[in-house]
């Protein structure tokens, strides 16, 4: 069972809670992954472009609770 965490953040703080993560003694794709996207604008409107934002999943719903509990507030 995967767990899935969005948060809107910049590369630099994406990196550097990947970084941590693996500080931690987590497995990037056996643990957790990650896919961060980048800022979209529409050309052709006038609408606000689409914030950065990181997709963390992980695959064990204890280490995604503390994720959420030690970075959404970020």
């Amino acid at each position: 069972m995967t767990t899935s965490v969005k948060l809107p953040m910049r590369i630099d703080k994406t990196l550097e809670i990947v970084r941590a993560l693996r500080a931690e003694g987590y497995a990037q794709g056996v643990d957790f992954d990650f896919a961060h996207q980048i800022p979209r604008w529409d050309y052709f409107s006038h609408e606000k472009p689409e914030e950065p934002y990181t997709l963390f999943t992980f695959y064990n719903k204890h280490v995604a609770f503390i994720f959420q509990l030690k970075y959404s507030g970020s």
